[in-house]
């Protein structure tokens, strides 16, 4: 088992991974395959007491303490069996702890998103917390900003439980440190070893810690004293000056500048009252603050006239109230007796003046007249275009058919019609079923016998069978088989037969009657031969005459072709011409127009550069730079109110910087005022130097025994010492902030002078700028003139392109 292995409460083997921190007390590491939980090992090996109570944390542990607080969970135990430390949940990204939400600064930096509204809900989980707390019993003890952790959701978790006060079985296990702007006046100068401490001690540090969210990270008991006392945090606590008590004077009130028990609900007034009291008992529960809280978060508006503004909508917006405050003050200035000079008085007569003056107006352009395009260069000379073509000749036409007259001759002998065959009558026969079988039976007999006597029995029972068969063939069985079979072929023949004979008879019949017809009529068909043949010869003609006079049209239409395309080649001829003649001049007039457009660029650049002279140069622009200039100068003026305010605030630093030195150094550090910072820490913190509230800053890392968690102890109890602080002016002496005002009004005069003189001298420049201003646009006008020549003549040239 190494340095960085453990056993739990159940036995388990614990073993650590990654230090997460170290404090005086001890360190918080990481558990391998835990996500979820902490380990917190002791530096040293706890005393009796102490293991005792870390024994008794988990026995109390619970989900609703799980679920506000990271409540130990388990003891861890070293080789020999010694408690060294305990398991605890993780806290999630995102907690920081809670003394940087309610102080302004950090509260920029780590919840940039967080307004009031957001505060008074974080007060309301640490009311809740707290509640948890003292249903079991536990009480804080130790109550600080430190050990409230809280999220940018608002989730609130209470840390270093392990110093809690808790009662286990009987046994109270006390807590055994405090911090002293936390803790009650009852409790302030005594230790903190051995106390029993109370719940209403507790509810003392939680009105505290309410108070913080509420206004501002502000110590309730931080005020300005009449007496000009400034006393330290335990001293203003034990003394019980609440500087923000309605019900009680005490000598002291709340710092400028700032929210106010008047800025609340009477309710919630009250509970502050109650929290804060010289009798020190009574103290507001963890639940009455929760209900006041939660009907206050119930009433938070944004207010009308800013939107980072949130307020109780029962009453007015505050922050609103300390900004009108803010600005009166700021418009008063001080020292008071000093003089000032009348800014506003010097300004209003300064712009009477100009009102005198008349505005002068914008530059009007002259009119552009009327203007002709320059002349275009002439057109090269065009070419003469060819003589009309000839005609062609007409071809001679094809000569006009003739055919030979019929040859009646020819139709003298005609022969005689030819009489049809008439069909015969089918006859169907077929063979006798029987058959020879005398002649098979001779030769297989002959062959079974020469087997036989050969001996070949094989081939004997071969032919044996083969007698076998034939005989078997033709038994009568078989013959009459065979002759219904043959009765059947013989009758399909036969109607196959028939139905030919039928065909071809009715055949016969048509031939017949044609034959008889073609006897009657033999003596009539030569007329009508030779009639037909003549209407032949007459057909035949009139499609020769029609191909005739088709190929003369052809001929024709070929003659009218080719002198068609004579004339188109003389086109053609002609528009080449034609084209290039344009492609001549064209290229002329591309020439023209280059050398126009050079011309007209170079007009447009002198015109656009004279225009912008003009621009400059004329009345409206001198009038507009010299108003320009005056209201620049009325703005500085103005402005110097708020330097004058810087630099008075910076000579009062320095003075305010040497009392707040004096006032820490004053605030000595003594054991109790910090919560872990005992009589050894802290002669060991003045033997480096490190003695009172003004020499604490982050140097004090380097001193041995101090580390990060200690070093935030003592940088907070230094802040809070130094809210106590208060500064009163009138420990700057009068003539320095008189000679800061005398200052100012120097300047503030140097600048009115020089107002005046510029408007003193505004009519005559006003003059010589129209003057300028006409000379101006007369050129213009001569150069828009030759523009507009050029950019027509432009125009023209583009559209005979085109």
């Amino acid at each position: 088992m190494t340095a960085t292995s453990y056993i739990d409460g159940h036995g388990q083997p614990v073993a650590l991974s990654t230090e997460l921190g170290r404090g005086g007390e001890g360190a918080v590491f990481t558990v391998d395959g835990r996500p979820d939980v902490v380990a917190k090992i002791y530096l040293k090996i706890p005393e009796q007491a102490q293991i005792e109570k870390i024994r008794s944390l988990p026995q109390l542990d619970d989900p609703s303490l799980q679920a506000i607080s990271a409540w130990a969970q388990t003891t861890l135990s070293d080789e020999q069996g010694r408690i060294r430390g305990f398991l605890m949940p993780k806290l999630g990204a995102g907690f920081e702890e809670s003394h940087l939400l309610y102080r302004r600064l950090s509260r920029r930096q780590h919840f940039p998103r967080a307004d009031w509204r957001f505060l008074v809900h974080v007060a309301r989980n640490v009311t809740r917390s707290f509640a948890v707390l003292h249903r079991h019993g536990i009480l804080m003890g130790d109550v600080s900003s430190r050990n409230v952790s809280v999220n940018s959701n608002g989730i609130v978790r209470l840390t270093d439980t392990d110093s809690y006060q808790i009662n286990w079985q009987g046994n109270i296990y006390p807590c055994p440190v405090g911090t002293a702007e936390f803790t009650p006046p009852e409790l302030q100068g005594k230790g903190f070893g051995s106390l029993v401490r109370t719940k209403d001690h507790d509810l003392f540090g939680l009105a505290v810690l309410i108070f913080h969210l509420l206004f501002d990270g502000r110590h309730p008991y931080s005020g300005i004293h009449s007496n000009g006392a400034m006393p330290s945090p335990a001293e203003a606590i034990k003394a019980d000056q609440f500087a923000y008590s309605l019900q009680r004077k005490n000598g002291v009130k709340p710092p400028a500048f700032m929210t106010t028990l008047e800025s609340l609900h009477p309710d919630l007034a009250r509970l502050f009252e109650r929290a804060f009291s010289p009798r020190q008992q009574g103290r507001p529960a963890a639940e009455e603050w929760e209900a006041a809280l939660a009907t206050l978060s119930a009433n938070i508006v944004t207010c009308s006239k800013n939107a980072d503004h949130k307020y109780d909508r029962r009453l007015t917006c505050p922050w609103c109230a300390i900004e009108n405050i803010r600005a009166a003050t700021a418009k008063t200035g001080f020292p008071a007796g000093a003089q000032r000079i009348d800014v506003e008085g010097a300004l209003n007569r300064i712009w009477q003046g100009l009102s005198n003056i008349p505005v002068p107006a914008a530059p009007q352009m002259l009119q552009v007249p009327q203007v002709n395009a320059l002349p275009l260069p002439p057109a090269p000379p065009a070419t003469s275009p060819p003589p009309m073509p000839a005609m062609p000749p007409l071809q001679s036409p094809p000569p006009i058919p003739t055919l030979p007259p019929v040859d009646a001759a020819a139709f003298a002998s005609l022969p005689a019609p030819q009489a049809p065959a008439a069909p015969t009558v089918p006859q169907v026969q077929l063979t006798d079923v029987r058959q020879n079988v005398a002649a098979p039976l001779a030769i297989f007999g002959t062959l079974c016998l020469v087997s036989l006597l050969s001996k070949n029995y094989f081939l004997l029972l071969i032919f044996a069978f083969g007698v076998y068969y034939n005989l078997s063939r033709n038994s009568p069985q078989q013959l009459e088989m065979r002759r219904q079979q043959r009765q059947k072929v013989l009758n399909t023949l036969h109607e196959e037969a028939i139905r030919t004979y039928e065909q071809e008879r009715r055949q016969y019949e048509t031939a017949l009657e044609r034959y008889q017809q073609e006897l009657k009529t033999y003596d009539q068909r030569r007329p009508l031969l030779i009639a037909e043949a003549e209407q032949r010869r007459e057909e035949q003609l009139q499609q020769l005459i029609q191909e005739r006079e088709q190929r003369i049209a052809q001929m024709e239409q070929e003659r009218s072709a080719k002198y068609a395309a004579l004339l188109e080649d003389r086109e053609k001829q002609i528009k080449l011409s034609e084209k290039k003649h344009r492609r001549e001049y064209a290229l002329l007039l591309r020439q023209a127009l280059v050398e126009h457009e050079q011309t007209a660029q170079q007009l447009r650049e002198q015109i656009n550069g004279l225009y912008l002279r003009l621009l400059a140069d004329c009345a409206e622009t001198g009038y507009e730079q010299a108003m320009d200039w005056l209201k620049e100068m009325r703005v500085k003026v103005r402005n110097f109110d708020a330097e004058e305010r810087n630099r008075f605030n910076e000579v009062t630093g320095q003075y305010r910087q040497k009392a707040l030195e004096n006032f820490l150094a004053n605030n000595v550090l003594k054991p109790g005022d910090v919560p872990g910072i005992g009589p050894t820490v802290i002669a060991n913190l003045n033997s480096y130097g490190f003695v009172t509230a003004k020499d604490l800053d982050y140097s004090v890392q380097h001193v041995r025994g101090i580390g990060p968690k200690k070093l935030q102890d003592l940088l907070l109890w230094r802040d809070s010492v130094e809210q106590f602080f208060q500064f009163d002016i009138s420990q700057v002496p009068s003539p320095i902030l008189a000679k800061v005002r005398d200052e100012m009004n120097r300047e503030r005069q140097r600048v009115l002078d020089a107002m005046e003189g510029v408007v003193a001298k505004l009519p005559a420049d006003i003059q010589t700028w129209k003057a300028a201003e006409q000379a101006t646009l007369q050129s213009l006008l001569q150069l828009q003139t030759q523009l507009a020549q050029r950019e027509k003549t432009i125009s023209m040239i583009q559209q005979w392109q085109v």
